[in-house]
């Protein structure tokens, strides 16, 4: 990750564009990575470079790029800190899933890659943690949101046990979830669940010698199983364990959009208060003092 690189190398000391590509150049040695062209490697270096001035983490002193938040200026210091919340409200918003056309920084937009956003939404979560109320919806909302995707899990392969029972001595195989397929599969206890959970009304049909349920293939070269899979399925979405197995996810669902909600409005006040000038509380890895001299030019 090119954007974590460059901030560890900066913490501990100034460094010129050419040390920095450098510094990239070995980064793709020690990994073992095929050697880009110069001018790859000057792109790359400029294009992260310009990012962390945007956030107005660095700045340029005597041709070499320092880290701006360590100056010895509690003024200038409180006023890196803002920037930096400043550059983290779009890893906020998406932490929240509030969705946003644009990534700010200051007055400034500018694209964050996916792996840069991961890290600085990694930054983002450290300094929520001293946020407690935030931090326990998010909480609530990850360990609901688990369950959810275990019991569905269960439901599914309870299911799948059912079905190879039923078609014993019938070729089952398991391809990726609703992918076509020879024979009775996975697709079936998958799109059960969705009938019950969402109230689809999928129907069975017979095209040829292809076995559709709703507009997924099920079964082909086999038309005679058409009857048997249609009671299968009619069975099992009638079955009262499977109905309300259904039911508490579904309410475990609702207790995740409200979290979700509150969790939206907790950080839209953040952020709120971030705008104007306030910094957030607590460190991440991108603010957190390095445990080195400070450089002072």
């Amino acid at each position: 990750m090119i954007l974590k690189l460059f901030i560890d190398a900066l913490k501990k000391y100034p460094r010129s564009e050419k040390e920095l590509e450098d510094l990239l150049k070995k980064e793709f040695m020690r990994k073992g990575m095929p050697t880009l062209k110069s001018d790859s490697i000057y792109k790359s270096t400029k294009r992260e470079r310009e990012y962390l001035e945007a956030l107005k983490l660095i700045e340029e002193r005597d041709e070499k790029y320092c880290w701006y938040i360590y100056v010895n200026d509690l003024k200038k210091n409180y006023e890196a800190k803002v920037n930096h919340s400043q550059g983290l409200i779009p890893a906020l918003e998406r932490i929240a899933g509030i969705i946003s056309s644009r990534y700010s920084i200051g007055s400034s937009v500018k694209f964050v890659s996916e792996v840069d956003m991961s890290f600085l939404i990694k930054n983002a979560l450290d300094h929520l943690r001293t946020y407690p109320e935030v931090w326990k919806l998010r909480e609530d909302q990850n360990e609901k949101r688990a369950r959810v995707s275990q019991a569905r899990e269960n439901f599914n392969n309870n299911l799948m046990e059912k079905l190879k029972n039923e078609f014993i001595g019938t070729p089952i195989i398991k391809p990726k979830l609703r992918s076509p397929q020879n024979f009775v599969g996975n697709n079936i206890p998958s799109l059960i669940y969705d009938q019950l959970f969402y109230g689809d009304n999928l129907t069975l049909t017979l095209e040829g010698e292809q076995i559709f349920f709703g507009d997924c293939l099920v079964a082909k070269g086999n038309p005679e199983l058409y009857n048997r899979i249609e009671s299968f399925i009619n069975r099992e979405v009638e079955d009262e364990a499977n109905i309300v197995a259904v039911k508490k996810n579904k309410k475990i669902e609702r207790e995740i959009d409200e979290a979700s909600q509150k969790l939206k409005d907790e950080i839209r006040k953040l952020i709120s208060r971030i705008e104007p000038g306030w910094a957030l509380v607590g460190e991440c890895e991108i603010c957190a003092r390095p445990d080195v001299e400070e450089w002072r030019p």
